[in-house]
């Protein structure tokens, strides 16, 4: 089984999604901390995922630039790391600051550049029903917050397929960039 030819365009995707992704994030995880004054181990918490984050977007993309044949392995690391923080980041800053959910849509984004329809719907699911679970454990509420949630995981669905189905068009994510 031959591994396939890294190019230099799927080199710059990484780096493109990364440009506006982390800013994004550290934007969204700054605010939650700071305006809305969590408690002290939630702040910590939150502190120290997003150094974490952004240390690890850092040196993962510049190992991505400057040894390409790296990225297959590395890409799915960054998919589950990444995601793996920002679950943790909205499941404990969403009490304090409702528009963290934004976070999860990241990685939905991500794989919709990079994978298949198939894979981008598959990973748009997972984040949907990671939503609604996270409301689910915090309480749930009535119609109108199960609406909002419901509008939420929506979102995520169709926004990924639509970015999918561009980048396909747009020649981003040819079956030969399929992991």
């Amino acid at each position: 089984m031959t591994t396939p030819e890294i190019s230099p365009r799927d080199v710059r995707r990484v780096q493109v999604v990364n440009r506006y992704a982390t800013p994004f994030a550290i934007l969204l995880v700054a605010l939650a901390i700071f305006l809305p004054s969590p408690i002290r181990s939630v702040r910590i918490i939150g502190l120290s995922l997003l150094a974490f984050s952004i240390l690890f977007n850092l040196v993962t993309v510049g190992l991505i630039r400057r040894r390409p044949e790296i990225l297959p392995r590395l890409k799915k690391l960054r998919l589950y790391t990444n995601l793996a923080v920002n679950v943790v980041l909205v499941y404990e800053l969403s009490p304090y600051w409702p528009p963290i959910w934004l976070l999860l849509v990241l990685t939905p984004i991500a794989t919709a550049i990079y994978a298949s329809a198939r894979q981008s719907l598959m990973t748009s699911l997972l984040i949907a029903f990671l939503i609604m679970g996270i409301h689910l454990v915090h309480g749930g509420g009535g119609l109108m917050e199960w609406g909002q949630t419901l509008s939420r995981a929506a979102f995520v669905v169709l926004l990924s397929l639509l970015l999918n189905e561009l980048a396909h068009e747009a020649g981003l994510n040819s079956p030969r960039n399929q992991p």
